[in-house]
């Protein structure tokens, strides 16, 4: 029997594989047959091969269609063994073990920069204070050209309305607009328009707050939250006034306290009832150091409009500078501050 019957014999009876034919193939060398490589590696027993008609011989047949071994290694016949496997290879460590990030707590807010609801923080964690004046000129002087340019385009949407308001009203014998159904759509339409620059003021101030840098496309990146900004204006208007008509000192405690809702609102993307809720939670505490606060920028303001009504565009720029950066003290601060409980 040749060696190529012998595989064939024991590849039938389920004795070899393929895999085992070409690898006893591979490693043929002169005097060693096929019969003692497979006997060898231990695929089979001698009795195994006497069992298909074979034998073991040290000395293999010559011209088998497996090939022979020269001593030079060179071979010969039909069969070419398959190229000789590589080495293994090199051992490759698994990466270190990382665990999976932590989730902030529900409830609170990141105090690292970045998107909205993020603040750099601040060294003065909660305190309400003059210095934030200070803080907010240093952030307007190397905004000053788009600040300029966002106050400009402040007053001159809000100037063409009132223009075309007094155009288009029909006018009383003395001159003031007739109340009727047009005077009721242009106060409404004059209330959203506020309310979207107002908003769109807050968001340019918090952004310059949060990355140092003023964009002006931020003034009116704001119909995400216009809704909730119109109800809490309605709300915030309805609980001043009776809180004044109660007595004048409820008014102004309850408009303090609820000072903080549009940035909230505009920051957080919280809806009305929350974001007053958060306003007054957070500034309840503050409200004799807001007051003087406010008095002082009210006092700004005042020299601005003198300095022929040039000044206030400055003014009116750190002022609204001034209130982001109250805004990330008391509800950012250095470290996080529940939304319940500021």
């Amino acid at each position: 029997m040749s060696e190529k019957e012998l595989a064939q014999a024991l590849y039938q009876a389920g004795l070899l594989t393929e895999e085992q034919i070409r690898a006893a193939s591979a490693q043929r060398a002169p005097g060693v047959g096929f019969a003692d490589i497979i006997v060898r590696n231990g695929w089979v027993t001698p009795e195994q091969i006497a069992s298909v008609g074979g034998h073991v011989s040290s000395t293999p047949p010559s011209n088998t269609p497996w090939g022979s071994v020269s001593p030079t290694g060179q071979t010969s016949g039909n069969y070419t063994p398959p190229p000789a496997a590589g080495p293994p290879p090199p051992y490759s460590a698994p990466p270190p073990y990382a665990p999976p990030p932590i989730p902030a707590p529900t409830g609170y807010t990141s105090t690292s920069a970045g998107p909205a609801g993020t603040m750099p923080p601040s060294s003065r964690s909660g305190i309400v204070s003059t210095d934030a004046i200070g803080e907010a000129w240093a952030l307007l002087k190397p905004n000053m050209g788009t600040w300029l340019a966002a106050i400009v385009v402040y007053f001159v949407i809000t100037g063409i309305f009132s223009g075309i308001q007094q155009v288009v009203l029909p006018k009383q014998p003395n001159g003031q607009p007739q109340i009727g159904p047009m005077w009721g759509l242009f106060t409404f339409l004059g209330f959203i328009l506020g309310q979207f620059l107002n908003a769109g003021i807050m968001r340019l101030a918090i952004e310059n707050v949060r990355t140092g840098r003023a964009e002006l496309g931020e003034m009116f990146n704001v119909g995400d939250v216009l809704i909730n900004v119109l109800i809490a204006a309605v709300l915030t208007f309805i609980v001043t006034v009776l809180g004044a008509a109660a007595c004048l000192i409820p008014g102004i405690i309850l408009g303090l306290g609820l000072s903080m809702t549009n940035q909230i609102i505009v920051d957080q993307k919280l809806d009305a009832i929350a974001a007053m809720t958060r306003s007054w939670g957070g500034m309840k505490s503050r409200l004799g150091a807001l007051f003087v606060l406010l008095i002082v920028l009210v006092l700004l303001n005042f020299v601005g409009v003198l300095a022929c009504c040039v000044g206030v565009l400055v003014t009116f720029a750190l002022t609204q500078l001034t209130l982001a950066v109250v805004y990330r003290d008391v509800f950012y601060g250095t470290s996080p501050v529940p939304l319940e409980n500021p």
